[in-house]
C-alpha cells in the first residue's frame, strides 16, 4: 500500500499501516491519494524501474 505523511507529504510504500512517517517521524500517517499514488509511480517508473520489472515478474 502507498502511503502519505500529512505533515511533511513524504509519500512511501509499506505492507502495513506504519505508525509514523519514515522521513519526518511524525505520527500523521494517512492512505495516499490517487493523485499522490499516481506521482509516486512515475517517481518509481523514471528512477527505479528495475524495482517495478520485479513487481511486474511476481505478480
Amino acid at each position: 500500500m502507498i502511503w502519505c505523511c500529512s505533515s511533511c507529504r513524504y509519500v512511501f510504500e509499506r505492507e502495513n499501516e506504519p505508525m509514523y512517517c519514515p522521513d519526518c517521524g511524525k505520527e500523521y500517517i494517512r492512505y495516499a491519494s490517487k493523485s499522490e499514488r499516481e506521482e509516486y509511480f512515475r517517481y518509481q517508473r523514471e528512477f527505479y524501474p528495475e524495482k517495478l520489472q520485479k513487481i511486474a515478474a511476481v505478480g
